[in-house]
């Protein structure tokens, strides 16, 4: 894929990917609901290993939400070796501590992202309820951390719209980014009936280039609230999960009179 490639290559002021990494690295990868993600997947992970990652030295860790992993049928089998793990929240075995954030919180990751010499993030960018402007940091925390983590900050949804300033839980979230290190975060911007039009690579900063490109492609304004909103979901159908129809509910809610009504079309 050449978008990738061509993102891999040429971060977002940041050197390209390879020459972030050496042959002893151990890498943890984790993915976002994406179009096409077992392509992107084989491209990255065909990447790592033509810059000299062995295979037996990368594992890709699935948020809960994925129970499938369809995208394993796309990965040829020259790259069997590589791990994969299913992050499990309430399990404390499968946690380690990492640090304390600068408000008292005291940090709980997936083992496996904890002790990687580098966290690769493969993500979307879209509007959050909790976040704000979704993906990057985002990708990482609170949704890898411990189960007590997740209810404390994920019960509160925001029907305010996202613009230029952080929300306190990204701002957290790139705290916490942080202290894992240096994440390598790819960034793909979908396109409506799943095409991806976009893709920005680089650290925690470069979101802001690949939040532009959200805005410009996504970010639509009316005059005034209306009692009707009719609302679809786009692309794959078996891509769809709870929170893509959380999500579309939230946007529609955005434009919503007080006691209006929403069509959400699947």
């Amino acid at each position: 894929m050449q978008l990738l490639q061509s993102a891999l290559e040429n971060p977002w002021e940041f050197p390209a990917l390879r020459k972030a990494l050496t042959p002893d690295d151990r890498l943890t990868i984790v993915y976002d609901r994406l179009p096409q993600l077992g392509q992107l997947l084989k491209g990255l992970l065909e990447y790592l290993v033509e810059v000299g990652i062995e295979p037996s030295a990368i594992t890709i860790l699935s948020a809960p939400w994925d129970t499938k992993q369809s995208w394993l049928d796309d990965l040829p089998e020259d790259l069997e070796e590589i791990r994969c793990e299913t992050h499990n929240p309430s399990n404390p075995k499968e946690l380690a501590y990492l640090a304390t954030t600068e408000s008292g919180r005291r940090l709980y990751f997936n083992q496996h992202l904890v002790h990687a010499d580098q966290v690769i993030v493969l993500c979307g960018r879209r509007y959050d309820p909790f976040l704000g402007h979704g993906g990057v940091a985002g990708s990482l925390f609170p949704l890898y951390s411990n189960e007590e983590t997740l209810a404390q900050l994920t019960h509160r949804p925001s029907l305010e719209l996202p613009d230029s300033r952080s929300w306190p839980l990204m701002e957290e979230a790139v705290e916490a980014s942080w202290l894992l290190g240096v994440p390598f975060f790819i960034q793909v911007s979908e396109g409506r009936d799943d095409p991806i039009e976009g893709i920005v690579a680089g650290v925690v900063e470069s979101a802001q280039e690949s939040q532009r490109q959200q805005d410009a492609r996504w970010r639509k304004a009316i005059p005034h609230a209306v009692q009707t909103v009719v609302a679809d979901l786009t692309g794959d159908p078996s891509r769809h999960t709870l929170q893509d129809f959380a999500d579309a509910l939230v946007a529609a809610g955005r434009v919503l009179r007080p006691r209006g009504q929403i069509l959400l079309l699947t």
